[in-house]
């Protein structure tokens, strides 16, 4: 098991042993505030493209064979999209009623 920093929320990898499967659970995120014009950048910084993806391409990992969301706040699902569009994703669980949980 290992915790990848992604800032606010969480994210843990888990690679069984013998490739059995690689697990994710949750993607961590950011929450986006409307930006001024000027202060707006050509590329926004994106945990699912610039932090988590890399990180999991470094140890080897083309594709997930299960993700996990615990829930659906931000912090916790927001980099799944762009995460999606860098690494295979076999299956995406997410907890039951998640949506319908209230951001705190």
């Amino acid at each position: 098991m290992r915790l990848i920093d992604v800032g606010q929320g969480d994210s843990i990898l888990i690679q069984l042993p013998q490739n059995q499967g690689t697990y994710l659970i949750d993607t961590g995120g950011q929450i986006d505030f409307p930006k001024e014009k000027w202060q707006r950048r050509k590329h926004s910084f994106s945990i699912g493209k610039d932090l988590l993806s890399p990180v999991l391409k470094s140890r080897g990992i083309k594709k997930l064979d299960k993700v996990f969301i615990t829930h659906a706040h931000a912090d916790h699902m927001g980099a799944l999209k762009d995460l999606a569009t860098e690494i295979k994703i076999k299956r995406i669980y997410i907890a039951k009623n998640a949506a319908k949980k209230k951001n705190s």
